[in-house]
């Protein structure tokens, strides 16, 4: 089994999360509802 190694959350990784999910958003249309901040 492989080992799997998680670090903490940085500052500017939210920035990162919300840009791949806007290109989903783009893409497909989801999620339907998106937060009014969604780096918030």
């Amino acid at each position: 089994m492989n080992e799997l190694t998680l670090r903490p959350r940085a500052d500017d990784d939210m920035h990162g999360c919300v840009q791949a999910l806007a290109t989903v958003h783009a893409a497909d249309r989801y999620p339907v509802d998106w937060p009014v901040d969604p780096e918030g």
